[in-house]
């Protein structure tokens, strides 16, 4: 069995009236890619903020390797955390900056710096002043930082905030390399579309509560918002022939409809239309994004995302 390296037991925060983690019950097991997902104010930096021991809880409780936080700060060592924009002096260049970062935190990395800063996609940038880097190179040199001191667990608040695509691909493949190298990853963020492709699981939070959790392809199975892409022809006798079956649209390119329904249906699906005398070029699985379980179970209309962290307290 793997070892847990976050748990949280029945953790709550309250900031006057406002309730905001309510009851929070996490299991993240070593060299996992793990999301951490919620509307904004949902209570993601709060969480996370507990988690660093950065804000106490009003109830419950964090462990860290099956250590407890409150009471063996020690702990938080093997933990590399990025929670606000990474910050540096612009003066300085990228290597610099590392160099400075290492020193502070007292440990030996002269001969992992030019390694983090390649892994980071910044080696032909390192000698180059950080006030001339974009925000998102200055987000992948924050997280070559967070890795100075070799930590087992990575904390990431929206590290691929402000990255144009080229940015976030790169985090994206910096990311998915860490379990590999024996790293853990709790991952919040608002891009679900990153997450989807990043994370091997993933908790959804919405008022500071768990509302899903799990495995990201068990997720997506769920819901009943999976559907079948069907070309065939003649279209309208096709959707005369499953109108009985389940609600039928008309998909964006001509010849093609959309059948809600499942992998296992379309078997029965061919076999109706063929005797419908319809031709069947293509049936094609359409499996629900993780945006739309998202929505679906959050009940927000809008994801927006790059959007920033929690709203203040929450």
């Amino acid at each position: 069995m793997s070892e847990i390296a976050i748990e949280t037991r029945n953790l709550t925060r309250r900031f006057g009236r406002v309730l905001a983690v309510d009851d929070l019950n996490l299991a993240v097991e070593t060299g996992q890619v793990y999301g951490f997902l919620g509307p904004n104010g949902a209570g993601k930096t709060t969480t996370i903020r507990m988690l660093l021991n950065l804000v106490r809880p009003t109830h419950g409780e964090v462990f860290i390797y099956g250590e407890p936080v409150a009471r063996n700060h020690g702990v938080l060592k093997r933990v590399g955390a990025q929670v606000e924009d990474a910050t540096f002096y612009a003066f300085l260049s990228g290597r610099r900056n590392l160099e400075v970062l290492a020193r502070i935190s007292g440990v030996d990395v002269d001969g992992r710096i030019d390694a983090l800063l390649a892994q980071a996609g910044l080696a032909e940038r390192a000698r180059d002043r950080v006030g001339t880097y974009s925000t998102g190179m200055r987000q992948r040199l924050g997280l070559a930082a967070t890795l100075l001191t070799d930590p087992d667990l990575l904390l990431l608040d929206e590290p691929t905030s402000g990255m144009d695509p080229a940015g976030m691909a790169s985090v994206r493949d910096f990311i998915k390399s860490l379990p590999a190298q024996g790293k853990t990853v709790f991952l919040s963020s608002h891009l679900l579309s990153e997450v989807e492709q990043v994370c091997d699981r993933v908790a959804i939070i919405n008022r500071g509560r768990v509302v899903a959790e799990g495995p990201v392809s068990a997720l997506l199975e769920q819901g009943g918002l999976s559907s079948l892409l069907i070309e065939a022809a003649p279209v309208e006798t096709a959707r005369a022939a499953l109108a009985a079956w389940s609600p039928v649209d008309a998909a964006e390119r001509p010849g093609w409809l959309y059948l809600a329904g499942a992998a296992d249906d379309a078997p029965a699906v061919t076999q109706r239309l063929v005797e419908a005398g319809v031709a069947v070029h293509q049936v094609v699985r359409q499996r629900q994004t993780l945006e739309a379980f998202f929505l679906s179970v959050t009940g927000e209309g809008v994801v927006v995302e790059g959007a920033g962290g929690d709203a203040p307290g929450a």
